[in-house]
């Protein structure tokens, strides 16, 4: 849930091995309060909850976790913040207080070639909800999740 100065999005190899998997045991479930991630957390739920609202036959899913084998060898653990498995396609949402770059590195680097591996036969579209904006947010910009789905953008 990094989005430090100077740091990057973890991103994956080819993908050899992906499957659901549970949170780790040794993570903490909080965050202190007033702390910039108890602040995202409560952006996710927010987001969330307007989701499930807004869409409500969707099957949005909140921390979908996904373990993984690369073919560098390298094993881990991703945790997309919103995912609707659909019958054509995957929805994946990232949760940002200010919209970044990192952000769409993150999707596009790390979670797009995951999901894509566990459901080839679906599009994967990707989009990215932020509470701020800057000159640095990246597009394009939606309306909402009802105009992102409607209009078929593959990310936003």
């Amino acid at each position: 849930m990094s989005d430090r100065i100077g740091s990057s999005p973890r991103s994956i190899a080819k993908p050899l091995r992906v499957c659901l998997g549970q949170r780790p045991s040794w993570m903490k479930d909080n965050a202190p309060a007033g702390s910039m991630r108890a602040k995202g957390y409560a952006w996710e739920r927010k987001v969330r909850d307007q989701l499930k609202r807004a869409l409500p036959a969707l099957p949005w899913q909140h921390h979908l976790w996904l373990e993984y084998s690369d073919e560098r060898g390298k094993d881990g653990r991703a945790e997309p913040d919103i995912v609707a498995i659909l019958p054509g396609e995957v929805v994946v949402v990232e949760c940002k207080l200010t919209g970044s770059l990192y952000g769409h590195a993150q999707l596009q680097g790390l979670y797009i070639p995951l999901l894509s591996f566990m459901f080839p036969e679906r599009r994967v579209r990707r989009l990215q909800v932020c509470k701020n904006f800057t000159s640095d947010t990246p597009g394009p910009f939606v309306d909402g999740p009802q105009d992102f789905l409607e209009g078929n953008w593959p990310l936003a």
